[in-house]
Order: structure tokens, then C-alpha cells, then sequence
């Protein structure tokens, strides 16, 4: 479920819950047979309302996987950024995400592969008035400057 729709939810439920556990009226209320549901969900994707996701569907999920529909297992794990990468994003971002009714909570991630030799990190500070232009001028500096450096 990755954009968490509220129509894939009730669909989902509909199909995967016997006669006996059906509710007509209401979807959360019917309990799936066991082993006949597994969903796979990512809170940052439950995001994009103009799709038809909403986060709160996630989270309904969430609480009724967690309170006895299934098992919740959250991953940790990154498997295409080194560790400088997302350090630098724990760093960057884990205060920025407050918990709310439309905000996913952070979840730290930890690097497969470890550090890298070759990663760098360039940060550029900037604000809602940032002039685009000088943004792109100092990512294409940099693309070039690394460029040089490695040799590509």
C-alpha cells in the first residue's frame, strides 16, 4: 500500500476477512483471516493526498496491524546510501519531523553498506527566498568540482 488510499484499505480488508469477521458498515471492524494480509507501508509515501493517500489511513493500519490484526515490523536499514549519507540525514532531519495527525514520525536509518570513500557532503543553506539560479549554479560547481576530483 504504498500511497495508504483509503479505498485499497477497505478493499483490502474486504477480500482478506471471512463471514463470520465481516462488517458491512465498516471496514476497520473486520478481522482478516490470519496469514491472509500482509502489507507493506511507508508513512513518508502516505503523504501524497493528491493521489488519494492519507495518512491517517496509515495509521489506522498501524494501530490495528499493532493491536492484534498482525505483526508490525519497522526496518532501520538503508541499502543504497553510505553512512556519511544518512548520518547527515539523521542529523538534518530527525528534529524537523514533529509528530502529528499529518506528519510521518522519523525513524532513524542505518547503512548496510557503511562508510563509503567516496562520499561527500556539500551543504548549501537555504531559505523559501533563495534565489533557483545561485542553488543550480553552486549543485553544478560542486557536480563538477567532485567530477575532477574523482576522475570520472
Amino acid at each position: 500500500m504504498q500511497d495508504t488510499d483509503p479505498v485499497q484499505a477497505q478493499i483490502l480488508f474486504y477480500l482478506a476477512t471471512d463471514e463470520e469477521h465481516f462488517d458491512p458498515e465498516d471496514w476497520k471492524n473486520c478481522r482478516p483471516v490470519p496469514g491472509s494480509l500482509f502489507l507493506v507501508g511507508d508513512p513518508k509515501q502516505a503523504i501524497y493526498r493528491f493521489r488519494g493517500a492519507d495518512i491517517g489511513v496509515y495509521k489506522t493500519l498501524f494501530e490495528l496491524f499493532r493491536n492484534g490484526i498482525g505483526e508490525v515490523i519497522t526496518l532501520h536499514f538503508n541499502y543504497r546510501s553510505s553512512a556519511e549519507i544518512t548520518d547527515f540525514a539523521d542529523i538534518a532531519l530527525e528534529k524537523r519531523f514533529e509528530p502529528g495527525p499529518y506528519q510521518a514520525e522519523y525513524n532513524r536509518m542505518e547503512a548496510v553498506h557503511g562508510k563509503s570513500d567516496r562520499s561527500m557532503i556539500c551543504a548549501y543553506p537555504t531559505t523559501r527566498d533563495s534565489d533557483p539560479n545561485r542553488v543550480a549554479a553552486f549543485i553544478y560547481m560542486m557536480v563538477k568540482a567532485v567530477h575532477n576530483l574523482i576522475k570520472i
